[in-house]
């Protein structure tokens, strides 16, 4: 009889073991979860905030990491150069200064001006030249530059608006138009081009542009489309030459090795999965 009972014993044992390992399991946390780090990243800018189509995208990433990461985490995005302009931006990050930063190529130029090459214009004159800069030499050469020379890890390009134009207080159509007119451009490697229409270039970071226009130091702006629609009331003009033609710009999304490299594996690979997400999302809203 002893010997009848002993397998349905075990069995019974063995079952209680089972469904004891099945709630613990059930109960623990996802490793995934588990392994993100909470976070604290200050993203600079320097463009306006919503509703521009890229302040947008940031503020959908700051929701993301927010919600996704452990309590207490938090993305500070801080727009029209409220923490640093672009070049000083590129400059923090790589002295671990700054966790993020989504920076024009222009602007950075002042830094390091390798990274004026494609804001030239004629150089990308298609969406699809543009598109496909991360796979070209130039564009591998500068994304290898960032991580070597300034110890920031990009992300990569990111579209700014294809319609690169000129802003204005009046009609600017032809080029005894821009004759003695004060233009703001946002990189020095933009300057020649202005200056052979007859105009005077003004390098100035777009949070200093409003009150400029106010106090007549600019007649006109170099801008997107985005930037325009928070300056029409003083610039109700939008003079456009087709990709390239007046300059061309793109940002690059990059964050500071010295703080990027601290984080674990699974937090890494959440902020990049993030980040092109929030890029491609930018990308289709622009």
């Amino acid at each position: 009889m002893l010997r009848s009972y002993r397998p349905r014993i075990a069995t019974f044992a063995g079952a209680v073991a089972f469904v004891a390992a099945t709630v613990m399991l059930a109960a623990a946390p996802t490793p995934a979860k588990a392994e993100l780090e909470k976070v604290i990243i200050r993203v600079s800018v320097d463009l306006p905030p919503p509703p521009h189509p890229t302040a947008i995208a940031m503020e959908w990433f700051k929701e993301q990491v927010e919600s996704q990461f452990p309590e207490g985490s938090e993305v500070r995005n801080f727009y029209a150069g409220a923490l640093y302009k672009d070049p000083d931006a590129m400059t923090a990050m790589t002295q671990g200064n700054l966790e993020m930063g989504w920076l024009v190529s222009g602007k950075t130029a002042a830094t390091d001006i390798w990274m004026s090459i494609i804001g030239q214009p004629g150089v990308l004159t298609t969406v699809a030249a543009i598109h496909d800069l991360p796979n070209q030499a130039t564009g591998k050469m500068l994304l290898n530059r960032l991580r070597e020379k300034h110890f920031i890890e990009p992300f990569g390009f990111v579209d700014l608006s294809f319609a690169l134009a000129i802003a204005g207080k009046e009609r600017l159509l032809a080029m005894d138009s821009f004759q003695g007119k004060k233009i703001r451009t946002f990189a020095a490697a933009v300057n020649p081009v202005v200056a052979s229409w007859g105009a005077s270039p003004v390098v100035m970071s777009f949070g200093d542009v409003p009150s400029a226009l106010e106090s007549g130091v600019l007649d006109g702006v170099i801008t997107s489309i985005g930037g325009w629609r928070a300056i029409t009331e003083q610039t109700p003009y939008y003079t456009i030459a087709g990709i390239s033609t007046v300059t061309f710009d793109n940002y690059w999304v990059g964050a500071s090795q010295a703080w990027f490299n601290k984080l674990n594996d699974a937090t890494q690979a959440k902020i990049r999965d993030l980040v092109e997400q929030a890029v491609k999302y930018q990308n289709e809203l622009n």
